[in-house]
């Protein structure tokens, strides 16, 4: 029941609010994360995104901040919790990944990130670029990816 309640919360939520939501493809050449984002207000929005490398899907969910807006560019930075099950380690620096294991690992993963317009004609799509540090119990490492993210308006 509480499932159900939380979940039409959400929609009640989605549907009255005054926000943006907006889709995202980022990519590295360690994994590639699909995601949506809700902008609560101009400067503070939240992303889900689901990443996918050679051996594993991780949840994570973050929250930014935008620190710098202009007309065609905007800093923000924030902080993700990521899910990782069935974690792999680099064995070389060519990031050929094993896996070591069926273990779960929570990583925080404070980070900057960067969107630019580049087309008049396409307001709402963006280039997109953002670093992130994982840290965890298991390891620390730092991802960088580039992609895009496609703004929907809310009318």
């Amino acid at each position: 029941m509480k499932r159900v309640f939380f979940i039409a919360l959400l929609v009640f939520a989605f549907n009255q609010a005054k926000a943006q939501i907006g889709v995202s493809y980022l990519h590295s050449d360690v994994i590639s994360t699909i995601g949506a984002s809700y902008h609560f207000n101009e400067k503070l929005w939240a992303e889900v995104k689901l990443g996918a490398s050679v051996t594993d899907v991780i949840p994570h969910g973050q929250v930014n901040y935008n620190l710098l807006i202009k007309e065609k560019f905007s800093l923000y930075g924030g902080a993700a919790l990521a899910y990782r099950y069935g974690v792999t380690t680099n064995i070389s620096a060519s990031n050929i990944s094993i896996t070591v294991g069926n273990s779960q690992v929570v990583t925080f993963m404070p980070g900057v990130g960067f969107n630019v317009n580049p087309f008049s004609d396409l307001p709402n799509f963006a280039i997109s670029a953002e670093s992130l540090v994982g840290i965890s119990s298991y390891d620390t490492f730092i991802q960088g990816s580039i992609g895009i993210r496609y703004f929907l308006e809310k009318n």
